[in-house]
């Protein structure tokens, strides 16, 4: 897949819109008697299309989780900036994310605007990227489409999964992952080490061990096609009332046909190394 980065502050450039555009805002609401708890999640989402060359059509999607409840603005850069960072082109480059909030003030007007303003961004380097490049020999549709979904959200944590899927030509396009999850009774994201103190070798071992639960049906493993001799623990972690899982994009330990992988741990696996609060928190009877 090409990479083509959004460059904030570029020159706007009129473009004619080819599909429907789509700009809303839908609220859910979940109740809890945590205090910890957000009750509020709204989704902010921008989806339109235009036509940035006579070949190709470019579509661009994003839909934001806003949190109106958190105000704890380290908890609040930790959660939007990850958004920002991946619309912007930096995710894969975890060197060079953002060191300044792009938003200003967190609220629903400043996220909202943001999107629209990065999508029409989007659009108009795409356009400046072609001009420089041979024109596809058919008709094709170009996408990047981003979006974030809550994974976990009892007992005082919130995970969210940031995703982005895009295509810029080529046998196939590309997606990854980014998991994040925060203790909102302490305001922080987690580590992997406020859930457990068992080493990263013994923890690598299980992952190997767990790496083809919930394939079993399937005609291959994906074993046979791994990219590494031992399984790397990522940041990329999450956890619900049954286990811990560990979740890895294309081509991170494995082959684009292996598609991402998502491996579990149960917390019986981890018994006797689970921080006690966590534990506690999570009721869970190992510990």
């Amino acid at each position: 897949m090409k990479n083509i980065p959004v460059l904030l502050g570029a020159a706007m450039i009129a473009l004619a819109s080819c599909t429907q555009k789509e700009n809303t805002t839908v609220k859910t609401t979940t109740s809890s008697e945590n205090t910890a708890q957000v009750k509020t999640i709204d989704s902010l989402m921008v989806n339109d299309s235009v036509r940035v060359s006579d070949k190709v059509t470019m579509q661009f999607r994003a839909k934001m989780l806003y949190f109106p409840e958190i105000k704890d603005k380290a908890l609040q850069d930790s959660i939007y900036l990850t958004f920002a960072d991946q619309l912007n082109g930096f995710s894969f480059a975890a060197s060079a994310p953002q060191k300044t909030s792009p938003f200003g003030e967190y609220n629903r007007e400043t996220l909202q605007s943001f999107l629209k303003q990065t999508q029409q961004e989007y659009f108009d380097q795409t356009k400046k990227e072609l001009q420089g490049m041979q024109s596809p020999s058919f008709a094709q549709t170009w996408y990047n489409s981003n979006k974030m979904e809550v994974k976990y959200h009892e007992n005082g944590y919130l995970a969210i999964e940031y995703s982005a899927d895009a295509y810029t030509g080529g046998a196939h396009g590309n997606y990854f992952f980014t998991e994040k999850t925060f203790d909102l009774e302490n305001n922080k994201r987690m580590l992997l080490t406020d859930i457990t103190a068992m080493p990263e070798e013994k923890i690598s071992e299980l992952l190997m061990k767990n790496l083809d639960k919930g394939t079993e049906s399937k005609n291959y493993t994906r074993k046979d096609m791994l990219l590494v001799d031992k399984i790397p623990v990522t940041t990329n972690f999450y956890f619900d009332r049954n286990n811990l899982y560990f979740h890895y994009s294309p081509y991170e330990i494995a082959a684009y046909a292996a598609g991402d992988i998502l491996i579990p741990i149960s917390w019986p696996e981890l018994k006797g190394t689970l921080n006690a609060d966590f534990a506690k928190r999570m009721q869970i009877g190992h510990n």
